[in-house]
């Protein structure tokens, strides 16, 4: 987990955290150095830290780039990124909002369906319903 904001990246928020980095977005993800294998999410609702994180995001190969937010703001988000020149390819491969439509009101709901989302992605799943699926259930990765 990184955040350049102290406050925010702590063991007592997060105690699960493998790592806590305590970087502006390219620091964190030059210590990161995602690969094809990294799920990258955004979820500060602050242009600051977002914009600059989705922007080297889209330069990695993650395989997930993710942002939390409205529709509204992911819009407005969207023309920025391509006003500061991102490419429209580039700007599609965000999910955002991001995670699976699964009704989802609390943190812990909607963290699910995050993480959710990011499973279904690895998979090259659609994250529809079992019962509907024409595939096997568990995925060869």
């Amino acid at each position: 987990m990184a955040d350049a904001r102290g406050r925010f990246a702590t063991r007592e928020r997060i105690p699960d955290a493998d790592e806590l980095l305590v970087q502006w977005p390219d620091e964190a993800l030059a210590t990161v150095q995602p690969d094809y294998a990294t799920a990258i999410v955004v979820l500060t609702h602050d242009d600051k830290f977002d914009l600059p994180l989705l922007q080297a995001a889209l330069t990695t190969n993650a395989f997930y780039v993710g942002a939390l937010g409205s529709r509204r703001n992911q819009e407005r988000r969207r023309e920025l990124l391509l006003e500061a020149g991102a490419s429209e390819e580039d700007v599609d491969r965000i999910a955002g909002p991001c995670g699976l439509d699964i009704g989802a009101e609390s943190p812990e709901e909607t963290a699910l369906s995050i993480l959710a989302e990011i499973l279904a992605v690895r998979a090259a799943r659609p994250g529809g319903r079992l019962k509907e699926a024409k595939t096997r259930i568990h995925a060869r990765l």
